[in-house]
């Protein structure tokens, strides 16, 4: 799994790579007073390139998945984290309240259908 975040520049001090070693990001935060509030997660397909494929240990061009992670903290957009995995060596495990699952939330599937309909007339002109 290769991480990447990026986050607002006056945590530099707290979240040095020293203490991300030691503890999770999201204690560190909390360890600041900083309260995530929700995250939103988008999940999807890449293929493997020269650098992706080094850091996994996989082929290039082999199928991986980006998790795409927005923190907001008082509603607004505070940090935002992308993971980049092997589906051949992770899964991805979502749970949802009874609450969220009588109101549809906490997952949603959106297909570009528009998109995808536009790129196959382009590629047939």
């Amino acid at each position: 799994m290769v991480s990447e975040g990026w986050l607002p520049s006056e945590l530099a001090g707290s979240l040095t790579e020293p203490a991300l070693r030691r503890e999770p990001l999201y204690e560190l935060l909390s360890d600041v007073g900083i309260v995530v509030d929700r995250m939103r997660h988008e999940i999807k397909a890449e293929i493997a390139g020269p650098r992706s494929a080094r850091l996994l240990d996989t082929a290039i061009g082999a199928a991986l998945l980006r998790i795409n992670c927005l923190g907001f903290v008082v509603d607004a957009p505070h940090h935002h984290l992308s993971i980049l995995l092997s589906p051949s060596r992770s899964r991805v495990l979502l749970s949802q309240t009874a609450d969220e699952l009588e109101m549809a939330d906490g997952l949603t599937i959106a297909h570009d259908v528009a998109r995808c309909a536009n790129e196959g007339a382009r590629r047939r002109g």
